[in-house]
């Protein structure tokens, strides 16, 4: 017997094959054809993208009473030139010796006034789930993240050439470790906080995040630039502390908070071009705050004419100085000098904490607390001599829960008048003896067009996004054995972190974080490598170490998957690796592969065998153990290891060319049998520095809807999942939020291309084992087709002014015995 495969891209009709006996199961994979996307006619009102065909993976029956095989692939939706909608893509059927009927992706809608159309929906996916595999990997390189969690599948189990992105979650790791500052300023969020640099040094960083089409923040998307401002002032090692924008983006300010008269300064920087902090900076020289006024500044304001600067100390205290000319800080001279406090108009005997001036200067907002109420008082005072604040007049108060955020709203935030406020929440992760520990994310919140004169409060709740939790070096990740929790340890706090995942094998869907105490690990776990979670999940083996293997084996105190306290139960020791140890797997109660690099000596994965808590033996016999790098002439680091549920394969994480190694072990579990390198896979191209890896056994799993990609103001289309299916729905238009993702399986939305200059995403794309919809943009005037530049199988088409593209054609292929 033999595999033979039967692939048809176009209409046939043949004789059922000879080995076709009735009952028989054959093997089916297929897509309709895509549909196109809608032509706007030349209009400002861009059309919707086309939706991707019906994805089909599963076993069909054969009827022996049938004599032929009838396929019809019909053509997928045509690109139109004129203004109105797409065209849907047909319906893929197959009858006789096999029935099958697939439908073709929706057409994107035409032109909507002013809004524009909706993308196509999607069709349905897999009715019968098949096998895969989920792999979880840490990527510690990625530019805009500290580090980032990447679920991928595989479609072929053991095989990584297979492997793609199903999931991507920065949340643990986040941008920052830290939030400075928060501003709006023209169509952008700038977020200003502490990050490591590439060398892991932590410095200060500005973000920018688009806020275009955001008509929630919750809808705030992935930051598109990132600089190092304390690289930009390298003669300045002190905490940057606040930053100011001109109105039209050209010109930035920056605070230095130095604890001496020397690097206590303002500077001021010119953009090469407005709102890019990506691009260069031009150093236009700073002035010393200290040579005027003792203070210590931590946030800076210029006004709205550029004639004044304010500078704020920590909680109470503010200066104001004149500038020259306006948005020219050099040269400029000292207002007034204000070492004196404001009294509260509210709670008696409090002074006013963090007050700020609105950019004219005619009204003065302050904050208190009140502990008992948990809540945050504004205090809004008139000047009747702009920016004098002798002449101040209380007129307003109103209360923000400080639920909402743990951190001041005037410290992280700065607020004028009216319009929409932003501020921020400073992270935390800390815990005490016998404590629950504490963890907050950093985030950032908006409340829409507040008017401090009017407002009544109370003011419960904001609109929020998450820039993550603030851990920093995050070293091992590991999925439970059904995917819904993954267990992390962050090597720099020293804590144990399990997140409770909403949905299996899905870390950017997480319900819930705890982390150990400070104390539990402190001194204990020095330069974690693996953790190897235990059946029972109470339970896990730490392997730590450089030259020294060490692996301590852990009880969860308060039960499965909990980490808020945790005992060390047994503890053992292995001298004598030449190299640095690097990864590590459990094959049995008494077994484990270790892996060890060098630069220029051995790169190898050796066995360790008995019990910890007892005496370990490492077994390092050429021929009973891999070596990575035989000729020792290149490094390769081996950052994670993963085994096969029957003992058979070995993965192996090869960190310096983002590469997966499968070796086969002659004997089962064991390296002393020897073993061959049969496979070298790369990683997706998305993966930039892999330091992680897991993979789960073999599961059952099916493919994914995608809708159409939408025009500007409008939202994508549906994807539309079959009982069994999955589903997510097509991207968001400039000014709308995404299609809905339909059916008992709905993930989340947003992966139809989003269009440029107004013109619409790309549809849905199905990938190589139905895990992504992916649009391609669309073209700028509606030029090039806008077919995902991802898809293998029948994808959407974008839309444009002047036209759209053809969506991707329809395909089938048959597996079968013979």
């Amino acid at each position: 017997m033999a595999l033979k495969t039967l692939t048809f891209s176009e209409s046939t009709a043949i004789p059922r094959p000879t080995s076709w006996e009735d009952g028989k199961a054959i093997h089916v994979t297929g897509y309709a054809p895509g549909g196109s996307g809608g032509c706007a006619g030349g209009k400002l009102a861009p059309a919707g993208g086309g939706g991707a065909g019906e994805y089909f993976e599963g076993v069909l029956i054969v009827d022996g009473s049938q004599p032929d095989l009838t396929i019809t692939i019909p053509e997928p939706g045509a690109g139109v030139t004129v203004e109105g909608p797409g065209e849907k893509g047909g319906d893929l059927v197959m009858s006789g010796a096999l029935s099958l009927t697939l439908k073709g992706g929706g057409r994107g809608a035409g032109p909507g006034s002013p809004d524009g159309g909706e993308g196509g929906n999607g069709g349905g996916s897999a009715d019968d789930p098949q096998p895969a595999q989920h792999a979880l990997i840490l990527d510690t390189a990625d530019p805009d993240h500290l580090t980032v969690m990447r679920a991928l599948r595989l479609e072929s189990p053991q095989d990584f050439s297979t492997a793609t992105e199903v999931a991507y979650s920065g949340i643990l790791g986040g941008v920052l470790t830290s939030i400075i500052h928060v501003r709006a300023a023209g169509p952008y969020l700038f977020v200003m906080g502490m990050r490591p640099n590439g060398a892991g040094v932590s410095r200060a960083h500005l973000l920018r995040f688009p806020l275009a089409g955001v008509s929630d923040l919750s809808e705030l998307g992935a930051l598109d630039q990132v600089a190092d401002v304390s690289a930009k002032f390298t003669a300045n090692t002190n905490p940057v502390t606040g930053f100011d924008l001109s109105p039209d983006g050209t010109r930035l300010w920056v605070v230095y908070d130095g604890a001496s008269s020397n690097n206590n300064t303002v500077r001021q920087f010119d953009l090469s071009a407005p709102w890019d902090i990506a691009g260069a900076w031009s150093n236009l020289g700073g002035v010393t705050i200290f040579d005027s006024v003792s203070l210590q500044p931590s946030k800076v304001m210029i006004s709205d004419d550029g004639l004044i600067l304010y500078l704020m100390q920590s909680s109470t205290l503010w200066a104001l100085w004149d500038l020259p000319t306006a948005w020219n800080i050099i040269g400029m001279t000292l207002r007034r000098d204000v070492n004196t406090v404001i009294t509260s108009s509210v709670v008696g005997g409090n002074t006013v904490v963090h007050p700020q001036f609105t950019r004219d200067g005619t009204h003065i907002i302050g904050w208190q607390s009140d502990a008992t109420a948990n809540t945050w008082i504004a205090e809004v005072y008139a000047l009747s001599t702009p920016w004098d604040e002798t002449t101040r007049t209380f007129v307003n108060t109103f209360t923000l829960d400080a639920n909402i955020s743990n951190q001041w709203p005037g410290f992280l935030g700065s607020p004028d008048l009216s319009g929409d406020f932003y501020f921020g929440s400073a992270g935390n992760v800390a815990g005490g003896v016998g404590a629950d520990s504490l963890v907050t994310d950093l985030k950032v919140f908006r409340i829409p067009a507040l008017d401090f004169l009017t407002e009544t409060g109370p003011i419960t709740s904001a609109e929020e996004a998450t820039l993550g939790t603030p851990f920093t070096n995050l070293v091992a990740a590991k999925y439970t054995k059904d995917g819904r929790h993954i267990w992390l340890y962050d090597d720099t706090s020293d804590r144990l972190i399990i997140l409770d995942l909403t949905v299996p094998f899905r870390p950017d869907m997480v319900n819930k974080v705890t982390v150990s105490d400070f104390e539990d690990f402190t001194g204990t776990v020095l330069n974690l490598r693996e953790i190897i979670i235990g059946d029972d999940e109470t339970s896990a083996f730490l392997i730590a170490g450089t030259t020294t293997l060490t692996i301590h084996k852990i009880i969860l105190l308060n039960g499965p998957n909990d980490a808020r306290r945790v005992s060390f139960s047994a503890t053992s020791t292995l001298s004598g690796f030449s190299s640095l140890i690097s990864a590590g797997i459990q094959v049995s109660d008494e077994r484990f592969f270790i892996a060890d690099w060098s630069a220029t000596a051995f790169s190898r994965i050796r066995e360790v065998n008995g019990p910890v808590g007892g005496t370990l033996v490492v077994n390092g016999s050429t021929g009973q153990r891999i070596d990575l790098d035989p000729t020792f002439t290149s490094a390769f680091e081996s950052t994670g290891l993963a085994l096969s549920e029957d003992g058979t394969f070995l993965h192996v994480l090869i960190s310096t060319t983002n590469s997966i190694r499968t070796y086969r072990l002659n004997t089962p579990n064991t390296l002393v049998g020897g073993a061959v390198l049969v496979r070298d896979d790369p990683l997706p191209d998305l993966l930039l520095g892999a330091t992680s890896l897991d993979l789960s056994d073999v599961i059952l799993s099916s493919g994914i809807a995608a809708g159409g990609g939408a025009g500007a103001g409008s939202k994508g289309g549906d994807g539309v999942s079959s009982p069994t299916g999955f589903s997510r729905a097509g991207g968001p238009g400039t000014q709308h939020a995404g299609g809905d993702a339909r059916g008992p399986n709905s993930l989340q939305a947003g992966h139809g291309g989003i269009g440029k200059n107004g013109c619409a995403g790309g549809g849905g794309a199905i990938t190589a084992n139905g895990t992504k919809g992916r649009g391609q943009d669309g073209g700028t005037d509606g030029s090039t087709s806008g077919i995902s530049a991802d898809a293998v199988r029948g994808s959407g088409s974008g839309a444009g002014f002047l036209g759209s593209g053809k969506g991707g054609s329809g395909k089938l292929t048959l597996l079968f015995d013979e």
